[in-house]
């Protein structure tokens, strides 16, 4: 692979040129040209014609946030921090949705003020969760916000606000989401 060495006349040079492309590495700055691989004959799975439509839509959105200024500030902040590409953060955080990955429903009862306690996480950060209680029929029994535990952490709480009637089977979704609208759900009956 050819390799290019920078002096003062080329400090950066990237993109497509030609049949060539140009890219620099994040890990050790080098940069490496390539030529652009021919795709025109290949006949994509479903699986992965699925995964090259959520890359678009990734790129769409990191495309979208980069353009707004505000949005954009805390990923070139974690970037900075990280020493990542801001676009690349974008990109990462619309390909991985977030993940619910704890339930606690121990001291759950169906009592105004019970708890729900939640772990969701993400790749960069779940900015809300959900939680929706409904009958086995369906019927939604209520439904609302969780409050993060502590800044920029993990763990979440719901406090019951009405009743659920004794003999009464409930069911709760809980459902996460992070900045790029990427959403993750868990589901369980309440043991009361």
């Amino acid at each position: 692979m050819p390799k290019i060495r920078f002096n003062p006349l080329i400090k950066q040079f990237y993109g497509r040129f030609g049949d060539l492309v140009f890219r620099r590495s994040s890990k050790d700055g080098e940069a490496n040209a390539s030529r652009v691989a021919n795709m025109t004959k290949v006949v994509w799975s479903e699986a992965q014609a699925a995964h090259r439509e959520r890359f678009q839509l990734a790129v769409w959105y990191a495309r979208r946030v980069a353009a707004d200024q505000q949005a954009r500030t805390v990923y070139e902040e974690a970037a900075e921090r990280h020493g990542r590409v801001p676009f690349r953060l974008m990109l990462a955080d619309a390909m991985h949705p977030p993940a619910v990955k704890k339930v606690d429903l121990s001291q759950f009862h169906g009592m105004p003020g019970d708890p729900i306690y939640i772990q969701a996480c993400d790749d960069f950060s779940v900015v809300a969760v959900t939680v929706s209680i409904t009958d086995m029929d369906g019927t939604c029994l209520e439904e609302g916000d969780a409050t993060r535990g502590v800044p920029d952490g993990e763990q979440w709480v719901y406090r019951m606000q009405g009743t659920i009637p004794p003999d009464t089977k409930a069911c709760i979704t809980v459902t996460a989401q992070d900045r790029a609208r990427g959403v993750g759900q868990w589901s369980g009956n309440s043991e009361k």
